[in-house]
């Protein structure tokens, strides 16, 4: 995956790590909070998943409006200059 996830903010936990013990910090991204150990990964709430996948759909539907958004308006541009060339020529 080219785009990297960035947090919006991370901060100390209170909860331990189920492996080892240490105490995990949490990140928060899209307002979804995912608790965190360094040494062995994540580890997910009742229904964090789910929120990560609609934060995910969402941030993929934005990206894909804005593409769009920006292909019509080169579209509109390169046509414009097209057409004042082509009447200048014809």
């Amino acid at each position: 995956m080219s785009d990297e996830v960035w947090i919006d903010e991370r901060t100390e936990g209170d909860r331990p790590c189920p492996v080892c013990g240490n105490r995990m910090h949490i990140e928060r991204k899209d307002q979804v909070s995912i608790d965190v150990c360094a040494e062995h990964g994540i580890w997910l709430d009742s229904g964090e998943l789910g929120k990560i996948v609609s934060a995910t759909r969402r941030s993929g539907r934005r990206k894909q409006r804005t593409a769009m958004k920006e292909a019509r308006r080169k579209g509109k541009i390169q046509g414009s200059l097209w057409g004042f060339w082509s009447l200048l020529w014809d």
